[in-house]
């Protein structure tokens, strides 16, 4: 009986199961799994064919941005090697030029040492008493009678003098003496001589001694030099006769106010003037009496360092440029190896 029962209610049970369940239960077996596996595979399947619909456009698009990668890139890379060999052009003129003008130094310091041994054999010769007349061409007197010893004759125009400077001598401040010399009792020209240094002091002639203002006839040994030329930052020399001091030896504008030629004379130092001898400079220097030139050749002569500096130039820029060109041929392995062996250990 109780078996009986236990069939009865597990039967009944059944059917009620049965007849609450929905409808589309009880058509279709419970296979809910597979219904949302149909859905995801159709949705898998979807996402497949648009991943291969896909695929090709975007490996148009990535070739063709290759392409233009690759064509925006070759012409960089030409005008890379285009500035490249610009630069290295413009390097290579350098050892070219500097190597040219240390040859030139080379030849103008061999000019430079033949002019001094001509100066200096001129200082050796005798005194040569000057004409009445002489030439004005520069570069005659420069090539044949530069530091050429002369007499000159006549009478110092006191009142015509010209002051030039400042100019230092022994950390003292003064002036160079220019003063004209007449020579019209023979029949020659005035000249210009540079007679010497004298202190600022006395620059007025009021406080020089009578003897370092010498009057009459005298005889003065001097030195033939060129007329200095005048540079591109030296001020410009007084336009009015009246004024008497200069900043440059302008022996052009001083021969136009005073009616001399245009001819440079340096007065070799004479511790004889006025029949007075001068013991010391120091001794000149306080009286006023204008401190000549030692009879000396001051050429410069500076063509040696600006060989060495030329040529010095030319060596460092050849070793740049051959520098500069081993590392633009080295290839990209060759730098990763030089890189590894001098950083890496």
């Amino acid at each position: 009986m109780q078996v009986l029962r236990v069939a009865r209610y597990s039967a009944s049970r059944v059917g009620q199961l049965s007849t609450t369940a929905p409808a589309w239960n009880r058509l279709t077996p419970r296979c809910v799994p597979r219904q949302f596996s149909t859905r995801s595979a159709l949705l898998n399947n979807k996402n497949m064919f648009n991943t291969n619909s896909e695929e090709p456009k975007q490996q148009k698009k990535q070739s063709g941005a290759n392409e233009l990668e690759s064509d925006e890139a070759e012409p960089q890379s030409q005008k890379k090697n285009r500035k490249r060999f610009v630069f290295l052009g413009l390097c290579a003129l350098m050892p070219i030029i500097s190597g040219y003008l240390g040859t030139w130094q080379v030849q103008r310091l061999q000019w430079k040492v033949d002019k001094i041994a001509d100066c200096e054999n001129r200082l050796l010769q005798d005194p040569l008493p000057l004409p009445g007349h002489i030439t004005e061409d520069q570069d005659v007197l420069e090539k044949e009678f530069e530091y050429r010893k002369v007499v000159v004759t006549g009478t110092l125009c006191h009142d015509e003098e010209f002051l030039v400077g400042p100019r230092m001598k022994d950390s003292v401040e003064g002036y160079f003496l220019v003063t004209p010399l007449d020579r019209s009792k023979t029949g020659g020209s005035k000249l210009l001589i540079k007679r010497g240094w004298i202190s600022k002091e006395m620059a007025d002639q009021k406080k020089r001694d009578p003897l370092a203002l010498p009057k009459g006839e005298v005889s003065l040994v001097c030195l033939l030099r060129p007329v200095p030329l005048k540079n591109t930052f030296t001020p410009d020399s007084p336009t009015s006769p009246s004024v008497r001091i200069y900043n440059f030896m302008d022996i052009p504008t001083m021969a136009k106010f005073t009616g001399a030629q245009n001819v440079y004379l340096e007065e070799e130092i004479n511790m004889n003037i006025g029949g007075h001898e001068w013991v010391t400079e120091s001794h000149m220097m306080n009286h006023g009496v204008p401190i000549g030139k030692l009879p000396k050749v001051d050429l410069r002569n500076t063509h040696l360092q600006y060989i060495a500096t030329w040529y010095g130039v030319c060596v460092f820029t050849t070793v740049m440029l051959v520098i500069m060109w081993r590392k633009g041929r080295m290839s990209t392995l060759d730098k990763k190896v030089a890189y590894s062996r001098k950083y890496v250990t």
